[in-house]
């Protein structure tokens, strides 16, 4: 008959020592998984709207969505959002978009603890019917599509619907502002390109909210 082996104590203390040290070694790796898995979700959300845009423009002769909606107007998420909820009214987009939905990040979801859209269009696009001067009222006026951000995360945070609602560029040396792109995946901040195409860049990649260099004004404002 086999004799029975108990653990000792100090036995029992270097096995758990060891499971705490692996565990500390595999929580980071998940952590950055789960954060990769968020952001490659925010990317995918920011193609499929960057596509209800497209459909936009076709429906009418290139015009770029107001991203304000003055005097009561639809916003850029109520005129894109019919193309993505397919079916529904007016009124039913814009009380799903009242919540989380695809125009919501992730990231930025968790972080902050909010249930409603956090993606901001680029300040300079829109109708020539919003307060400020949109130097980009058609897409036939963008001159550089690959290289113009069209919206993307945004830190702009006033309350009601108007959250996330414009995105600006980074202050002149400072990585904040009302409406800077929001820096929550790995500090980059997902963007869409009129173009299509979606970037995750950094602070130093991404251009300052600038009247006067030529990389503000082509990366904000699409003009050569």
């Amino acid at each position: 008959m086999k004799n029975k082996h108990n653990f000792t104590l100090i036995e029992l203390l270097v096995v758990i020592a060891i499971i705490a040290i692996l565990a500390s070694m595999l929580l980071p790796a998940l952590s950055k998984a789960r954060d990769k898995a968020k952001s490659v979700s925010c990317v995918n959300q920011q193609k499929q709207i960057a596509t209800a845009f497209t459909f936009y423009y076709d429906n009418y002769e290139g015009w770029i969505p107001n991203n304000f909606g003055i005097n009561g107007a639809d916003i850029w998420r109520d005129l894109t959002g019919k193309y993505i909820f397919s079916g529904k009214s007016t009124a039913a987009i814009k009380t799903l978009l009242g919540g989380r939905t695809i125009y919501s990040c992730p990231t930025a979801i968790a972080l902050h603890a909010t249930e409603r859209a956090t993606y901001g269009m680029n300040n300079y696009a829109g109708s020539p019917t919003s307060p400020y001067d949109k130097m980009m009222p058609k897409i036939s006026l963008v001159r550089a599509p690959s290289q113009t951000c069209l919206f993307g995360d945004s830190t702009f945070k006033i309350s009601g619907p108007y959250w996330g609602q414009v995105i600006g560029g980074m202050l002149e040396g400072s990585p904040s502002g009302t409406t800077a792109p929001d820096l929550e995946h790995s500090k980059k901040a997902n963007l869409a390109f009129f173009d299509g195409h979606v970037e995750p860049l950094g602070y130093y990649q991404i251009p300052a909210y600038s009247y006067t260099t030529a990389a503000g004004k082509l990366f904000w404002r699409g003009i050569k």
